[in-house]
C-alpha cells in the first residue's frame, strides 16, 4: 500500500512540475511578445468626429479622441501604454491611458480657457503628440483653437440687424457673432423657445464648418435680456449648458412704466411682458432658477444712465450681487409722442448704445476677462 502511495506521490509531483514548465514557457513567449510587440508599433489617433478642425476655448468643449495601436503586420496591439505631450495649451484626461485587447483608448483634451486677445492675429494651433515609451512608435493631431463665438439678442419690435455696428467691431477683433432675429411679439416665454432652437442651429452650423462649439457668449439688449433670461434660468437649459457669460445691455429687468402705456397701443404679448407687475415678471421669470438669473453663467449689467425706456432701479441686478455699469450716451429726447407714433424701440439712447465705441470697448474688455457669477437668490 505504501509503495502504491509513493508511486502516485511521484506522478502527482511530476505532473505539477509539467504544467509549471509549461506555464514558465507561455509567460515567456508573452513577455518575448510584448517586446516584439512594442518593437514594431504603429500608432494612430483622430478625434471621435473627425469634420472637427477647429475648437472654441472653453473647458466645457472638450475633443473626445481614439488611439489605436497596431503591429505592423496590422494586427491589435493592446495592453500599451500611451503618453501624451501637448503644444498650445490644454490637457489630456485621462493623462494615462493603456489600449484594450482591439489595441484602442479613448482620451479627451480639455481646451484652455483662453481670452480674445490670444486671437486677434488668428487662431491658435495646437498639437498632441501620442507615444509609447521606449519606442519610436509616435503620432501628431494637429488642429486650432478659436474665440468663443458671440451671439446677440435683439429687443421688443427690432432685429438682428441692430447690432451691426457692434458685430463688425467684435469680428475686426476676431471675434465670431451671430444675431437672432425673433418675434418679440410673441413674448418672452415663446422667444426663449427661438433662442434655445437657434443656439442649436449655431452648433450644427459652426459644426458643419469644421468648428466645435459647447458654449456662447451672449449680448442681449432690452427685452431681449428678459428673454435670455428666462432661457437660461429653465429646466430645459440644464442639460444644453451652452452659454459662457451674459452681458446685458439696458435690460428692464424688473419692467418699463412706459410699457404699461405702450400696452394700450400694442396689443401683444411681448409688451405685456415688459409691464412691470406682469405675470411674466412678478410669476414666471422668478419661478425659475435662482429667481431667474443663472449663478453658473458669468454676468455683466451696462445701461445708460439717461435711457429713455429704462431707469437704473428696473436695470439693477442688485439681488444676485451683479453692478450695474452706468455710461453717458447722450440727453433723453424721448416723449410722448414718440411713443404714440410707434417709436416705442426707436428712442435715441436706448438704442443708441448698440452704436457706442466706449460701450463697444467695454464690451469686448467684459469677453477678455473673468465675469462675476450671480449670488444665490434669497
Amino acid at each position: 500500500m505504501f509503495e502504491k502511495l509513493k508511486v502516485w506521490f511521484i506522478v502527482i509531483a511530476a505532473f505539477l512540475l509539467l504544467l509549471y514548465l509549461i506555464a514558465a514557457q507561455g509567460i515567456f513567449n508573452s513577455s518575448a511578445a510584448v517586446v516584439s510587440q512594442k518593437s514594431s508599433l504603429v500608432l494612430s489617433m483622430t478625434p471621435v468626429n473627425p469634420n472637427v478642425k477647429i475648437l472654441a476655448a472653453e473647458p466645457s468643449n472638450k475633443l473626445v479622441l481614439q488611439i489605436n495601436a497596431s503591429t505592423s503586420t496590422g494586427l491589435p496591439a493592446s495592453k500599451v501604454k500611451i503618453k501624451f505631450n501637448i503644444t498650445g495649451g490644454g490637457s489630456i484626461t485621462p493623462s494615462g491611458v493603456t489600449t484594450d485587447k482591439s489595441g484602442q483608448c479613448l482620451v479627451s483634451y480639455v481646451p484652455p480657457l483662453l481670452k480674445p486677445d490670444v486671437f486677434k492675429n488668428g487662431n491658435k494651433n495646437v498639437e498632441i503628440k501620442a507615444s509609447v515609451s521606449g519606442t519610436d512608435a509616435s503620432f501628431t493631431l494637429k488642429f486650432s483653437l478659436t474665440n468663443v463665438p458671440v451671439v446677440f439678442v435683439h429687443g421688443y419690435l427690432a432685429s438682428g440687424a441692430v447690432f451691426d455696428n457692434m458685430k463688425d467691431y467684435l469680428a475686426a477683433k476676431g471675434i465670431k457673432g451671430e444675431a437672432i432675429t425673433y418675434a418679440s411679439d410673441k413674448g418672452a416665454v415663446s422667444s426663449a423657445k427661438e433662442l434655445g432652437s437657434f443656439l442649436d442651429q449655431q452648433k450644427l452650423k459652426y459644426l458643419s464648418a469644421g468648428i466645435q462649439v459647447k458654449k456662447f457668449n451672449i449680448i442681449a439688449h432690452s427685452m431681449g435680456g428678459l428673454v435670455v433670461r428666462y432661457y437660461s434660468c429653465s429646466s430645459s437649459y440644464i442639460n444644453q449648458d451652452n452659454i459662457q457669460k451674459i452681458i446685458f445691455l439696458s435690460v428692464p429687468h424688473k419692467g418699463s412704466p412706459w410699457a404699461s402705456i405702450g400696452q394700450i397701443y400694442y396689443n401683444d404679448q411681448g409688451i405685456r411682458d415688459l409691464v412691470p407687475d406682469s405675470n411674466f415678471l412678478s410669476q414666471l421669470l422668478p419661478d425659475t432658477i435662482n429667481k431667474g438669473l443663472n449663478s453658473k453663467i458669468q454676468t455683466g449689467n451696462i445701461l445708460d444712465q439717461y435711457d429713455e425706456v429704462v431707469d437704473p432701479e428696473s436695470a439693477s441686478l442688485e439681488e444676485w450681487g451683479i453692478q450695474t455699469e452706468m455710461y453717458n450716451i447722450g440727453g433723453n429726447n424721448f416723449s410722448m409722442s414718440n411713443l404714440l407714433n410707434g417709436n416705442l424701440a426707436d428712442a435715441a439712447n436706448h438704442k443708441g448704445i448698440l452704436s457706442n465705441k466706449r460701450v463697444f470697448d467695454r464690451i469686448y474688455n467684459m469677453l477678455d476677462s473673468q465675469l462675476p457669477y450671480p449670488q444665490k437668490a434669497k
